[in-house]
């Protein structure tokens, strides 16, 4: 029985445990995961990933957890199975529309407990599409710094204005807020119960879709010659003492 079961997968393979090696696209130059990068600075692949999401959910701003990044992309071809190791959990994307100071509070969190020593950084570091931002890192006693805010185009962020925004349903509250679900997003609350709804944040649209979902949908779109993820100064760490 034992053998004809080895046959069995050997001629038949299983979905649960066969991997996808499906070509989705391909990148230009290796896009790296290491040190623990995506969760404490600006990564191409964080660029890469926030900026698939923000085309998939046709928002002015996305988001991603560096925390939810933790794989490399490596020069050439790009497998379904690559971008499932790259984003392995199974977060749904919405889509809300926040006021500016929302925008502010959420990054103040996201990086809240990096730090420069030796202790890991906090997934809920924000990789980012559709702003720029920078912030000096927890040093000691020091907390963490929010410096400045701008969009793309170099203006400062108005905590006044509102702006549609790409997140994940886990940030939202999907999960709760206890034992650290949701990486303390308690701003955009709009799933969890047992905390206060969130202010100035409205849902616009649950797309049902992940991570990987707008990886193939970005692959797709751009599939004329090999994507192209560089560094752009999205996010920028400062020294203490600067």
């Amino acid at each position: 029985d034992a053998l004809a079961a080895v046959d069995a997968y050997h001629e038949n393979g299983s979905e649960e445990v066969d991997y996808d090696q499906s070509v989705v696209g391909s990148v230009a130059q290796d896009l790296l995961y290491e040190n623990y990068n995506t969760r404490k600075e600006e990564t191409a692949i964080g660029n890469l990933i926030a900026d698939a999401v923000k085309e998939y959910c046709k928002t002015d701003i996305a988001v991603v957890n560096g925390g939810g990044i933790r794989a490399s992309l490596y020069k050439g071809d790009v497998l379904g199975e690559d971008l499932s190791a790259v984003c392995p959990y199974e977060n749904k994307m919405v889509a809300v529309r926040v006021k500016g100071r929302v925008i502010m509070e959420m990054l103040e969190n996201g990086i809240s407990q990096t730090v420069r020593d030796e202790t890991l950084p906090a997934g809920r570091f924000l990789q980012v599409s559709g702003i720029h931002y920078s912030y000096r890192p927890k040093n000691g006693a020091h907390d963490a710094e929010l410096i400045e805010v701008t969009l793309e185009d170099g203006t400062g962020l108005d905590p006044e204005k509102e702006f549609t925004l790409a997140v994940t349903d886990y940030m939202a509250g999907s999960g709760g807020y206890e034992d650290n679900n949701g990486d303390g997003y308690t701003m955009l609350n709009l799933y969890s119960s047992a905390l206060p709804q969130a202010q100035d944040v409205t849902l616009e649209e649950e797309t049902g879709a992940t991570y990987v979902d707008a990886l193939r949908a970005y692959f797709q779109n751009h599939g004329d010659e090999p994507v192209k993820a560089v560094l752009e100064g999205r996010i920028t760490v400062t020294d203490a003492d600067d």
